[in-house]
């Protein structure tokens, strides 16, 4: 991140054109990667399929997430 400006650069195509919340949801998932979390929730079906092959982070439903929770 330079200057206080998260890298888009990894989530350019996943987000750039995946629904109406593309915008909001590229800049949370660019700060999420940044921020090295491991998990970015999103209820954005179309971001949950294009973000599959980000590596840095993995991209699911709040309710899979809640699902993998309850296995651990």
């Amino acid at each position: 991140m330079e200057h206080g400006k998260p890298d888009y650069s990894r989530t350019d195509s996943c987000c750039a054109e995946s629904s109406p919340q593309g915008p909001k949801d590229f800049l949370h998932l660019a700060c999420a990667i940044e921020a090295k979390s491991e998990y970015f929730l999103t209820t954005d079906k179309i971001l949950i399929k294009k973000a599959k092959h980000l590596k840095e982070i993995r991209v699911m439903n709040p309710l899979e997430f809640i699902t993998l929770l309850e296995e651990k």
